[in-house]
């Protein structure tokens, strides 16, 4: 929808995208933190924690990043109310799957950290999917341009 045709988005919508964009500032934090860790922190992990870091391919990390990256990115268009934010949430929850592809199908984290290890992701892609929800159902009711 062009500007001039964009109906007026409820208050939820843009409380909702504020929340976003902080929960992802927090993803881009933690990923900033994993890629600077120094040995010294890597050494104070527990052994099982250690392990999977040092097994952990290049790839996971770049869609680490893709994922914080685009998820505040999408967050943003979505706060802005623009119609990309659906592409952009989309290539994040996809990154977000991927990641968590490896470390729990790949790397089978459940069986290094115990059941508990699960908690995290299951809410980040629920968070992930939510917000590409969000920004289908905004784009179909006119709310972003």
């Amino acid at each position: 929808m062009n500007e001039s045709t964009t109906r007026q988005a409820p208050k939820y919508l843009t409380v909702i995208a504020l929340v976003a964009v902080v929960w992802n500032l927090l993803g881009v934090l933690a990923f900033v933190f994993d890629v600077t860790m120094t040995d010294e922190a890597r050494t104070a992990l527990p052994a099982a924690q250690q392990a999977l870091h040092e097994a952990r391919p290049g790839w996971v990390l770049a869609v680490f990043g893709v994922a914080v990256f685009a998820g505040l990115a999408g967050s943003v268009a979505l706060l802005l109310k623009r119609s990309v934010a659906t592409i952009v949430l989309s290539v994040s929850l996809l990154a977000i799957l991927a990641q968590n592809f490896w470390a729990f199908l790949l790397a089978n984290t459940i069986a290094a950290m115990g059941p508990a290890s699960i908690v995290l992701p299951v809410v980040v892609i629920l968070i992930g999917a939510g917000l590409v929800w969000l920004s289908l159902m905004a784009n179909g009711k006119g709310w972003l341009r």
